[in-house]
């Protein structure tokens, strides 16, 4: 071997290293508790709530979210490539998306509430240790909806949960 089919060689050798490989998403795969204590969300109607969770679960095709408050349940289905869901949520279907910012998974759905569509985005980050999930939540309710809570329809908050231990 020559010394520039050496040089060659030796020189890709040393930039291959420096090519990023494909980006995976976050794994954000298993059981999280809500912290209360670091979390902002605002119970319904204002008074106490049982312990708060969210179960996330990747199947083929989807993502799968069930969050559980207390004694209450709700799944909603997200298609893996970013369209539209409907699922079927009594008594009105809601529609779900979801897409990858690098590695934060940003959930979105659209539902009716007291015939008026609400939005509600949430970006999910994972802690360095991935022991700890911040979903930082955006809600808006359309058509001008009002309130102390939520001026000009828009009510944002913050929740940390903390990754359960496998069983």
């Amino acid at each position: 071997m020559n010394h520039r089919h050496l040089f060659a060689v030796v020189a890709l050798l040393l930039v291959v290293p420096l090519v990023p490989a494909a980006q995976q998403p976050a794994d954000y795969s298993g059981t999280w508790m809500m912290d209360p204590g670091r979390s902002q969300s605002v119970p319904a109607g204002g008074g106490p709530r049982g312990q708060i969770s969210q179960r996330v679960s990747a199947e083929p095709g989807k993502l799968v979210i069930t969050l559980t408050e207390g004694d209450r349940s709700e799944t909603l289905i997200y298609n893996s490539d970013g369209s539209e869901y409907l699922n079927d949520v009594n008594p009105l279907p809601v529609k779900t998306y979801l897409r990858w910012e690098g590695p934060r998974l940003v959930t979105s759905m659209v539902r009716m509430v007291s015939g008026m569509a609400v939005t509600i985005e949430q970006i999910h980050t994972l802690s360095a240790d991935k022991k700890e999930m911040t979903v930082d939540t955006t809600s808006k309710v359309e058509h001008g909806y009002n309130s102390v809570l939520a001026p000009l329809g828009v009510l944002n908050g913050t929740d940390v949960f903390v990754r359960a231990p496998m069983r």
